[in-house]
């Protein structure tokens, strides 16, 4: 509880004329103040404030000795913040001036008035409780300020600024003092300047709130995004005064950034792939389609947003298993329909069906499911309607290296191959064109015919893997 909440407040009466002192003495008992003493120069008045804490003081203007009594009062009211009242005899006006510079919080004409004198001290007592919770509220605000990370500050209703805090000049590097009125306005990058004045005048005129994005200069010569804003209040004479912050946001444009280029990169792979690249909500509705989409089925991808991907891109009887693979998913997510290769019945836009190979990939989301289906034509092979029997992305590569190696021996005597001028480039290219789609058995489509049973079923034992027969048994 502050001094002047207390129950009984206390006083300490400072007079030179102890008969004048006793009389104010018993004027302030009867009215229920507790009078911690009275003392007659401005040093004992001094050493009393500090031992006894008074809620106020009653101070003679002219006491005895080296120290009148605005001298005291002013080293009173500035060491221990204690409200003085003067005492007088003196109506002169030059009294009242001293007073008044001394910054009194009352004076009295002796002989003193009980009504006046009561009145007067709940006055003092008053006025200094609202100095004292102001100064503590400008001493919360100023920590508050000092304490926050954005640089806070303030200005007229005019705009011009008239504070800074610490945050402020540390990262712009100019004093707070050098920035009042206008001159802040040197700290924000030119390429934004003029954005920013329009803006600040239009909320000055306007006393909607401010709020912009900018480039600050830093002390380092480097500027960094800010978001600006400000908000009016009214203050006690009725004026307009601006409380506002510029919070670092460089951070999160960097982020922005960042995605901007990963979004750009995603699109220049999906738009530049040769084969076509669908994307795919859960529903089994189209989301995008890539040129290369567009190109393979001979439909433009305005046609088919939002429409349902087997319908659109397969033939009629792929569809069926399309939809039972992908809702058996949905359900269990197991099945072995992603990230796998399935040849099916791909429809183009004129109605013939074509052989098709797709994969279908679900993206990584926290949200809905989201699925990438990767599908390229098959020229020169029968449409298919069903998942194809072989999964070569799960082969052992060990068994896929052997396999190669085996084949190399033959079929470098192959005639296929062995044509004069033919170097080792070509029959490279021949046996992983071969090995594509017979690799099992090791041999190319020709030379198998003519192996004999034993020596066929003889080179699958030795070249599968463990894995792979447990794969295909």
């Amino acid at each position: 509880m502050s001094n002047n909440e207390k129950s009984t407040r206390t006083v300490l009466i400072v007079e030179d004329e102890l008969t004048v002192g006793n009389v104010v003495r018993k004027q302030l008992s009867r009215k229920g103040f507790d009078v911690l003493d009275v003392v007659d120069t401005g040093a004992k008045a001094i050493a009393a404030v500090r031992e006894l804490k008074p809620d106020v003081v009653l101070m003679d203007v002219h006491l005895s000795g080296d120290m009148d009594g605005i001298a005291a009062a002013k080293a009173v009211q500035g060491e221990f913040d204690v409200p003085v009242i003067y005492l007088t005899g003196d109506a002169m006006d030059d009294t009242v001036d001293q007073a008044r510079e001394a910054q009194a919080y009352g004076y009295l004409l002796k002989p003193i008035n009980d009504r006046e004198l009561i009145t007067t001290i709940e006055i003092a007592l008053y006025k200094h409780g609202m100095e004292r919770r102001l100064k503590e509220s400008e001493i919360l605000y100023r920590s508050l300020t000092q304490a926050m990370p954005q640089k806070v500050w303030t200005a007229d209703h005019e705009g011009r600024a008239t504070f800074f805090n610490s945050q402020w000049e540390i990262f712009t590097g100019m004093i707070s003092d050098q920035c009042f009125g206008d001159m802040w306005w040197e700290a924000v990058n030119p390429i934004d300047l003029l954005r920013f004045k329009t803006a600040w005048q239009r909320s000055i005129e306007t006393g909607e709130i401010f709020q912009i994005e900018c480039r600050l200069q830093g002390n380092d010569g480097r500027p960094r995004w800010h978001l600006a804003r400000a908000v009016p209040a009214e203050i006690g004479n009725g004026t307009r005064q601006w409380f506002g912050t510029f919070t670092d946001i460089q951070a999160e444009k960097d982020r922005e950034q960042a995605l901007l280029d990963s979004e750009a990169q995603k699109r220049a792979v999906f738009e530049g792939a040769l084969d076509a690249v669908i994307m795919m909500d859960r529903e089994g509705r189209i989301t995008d389609f890539n040129p290369a989409a567009e190109k393979t089925f001979g439909k433009p991808r305005y046609e088919v947003i939002g429409e349902p991907l087997a319908e659109t891109i397969l033939g009629t009887e792929s569809r069926e298993f399309f939809y039972r693979q992908f809702q058996n998913h949905l359900t269990t997510s197991s099945g072995n329909f992603l990230n796998a290769r399935h040849e099916l019945a791909g429809l183009h836009a004129d109605g013939h069906e074509f052989p098709l190979e797709l994969a279908c990939c679900r993206v990584p989301t926290s949200g809905q499911p989201v699925f990438t289906i990767y599908a390229r034509d098959l020229p020169g092979r029968p449409a298919e309607n069903s998942a194809p029997t072989f999964d070569r992305e799960k082969l052992d590569l060990q068994t896929r290296v052997k396999t190669l190696e085996a084949m190399l021996s033959r079929c470098a005597k192959c005639d296929l191959v062995h044509v004069p001028g033919a170097g080792w480039v070509d029959l490279e290219k021949h046996i992983v064109l071969q090995s594509d789609t017979t690799l099992v058995s090791a041999v190319c489509g020709t030379c198998e015919k003519t192996l004999r049973q034993d020596e066929l079923e003889d080179r699958q034992v030795r070249l599968w893997s463990k894995e792979f027969r447990t794969l295909y048994p």
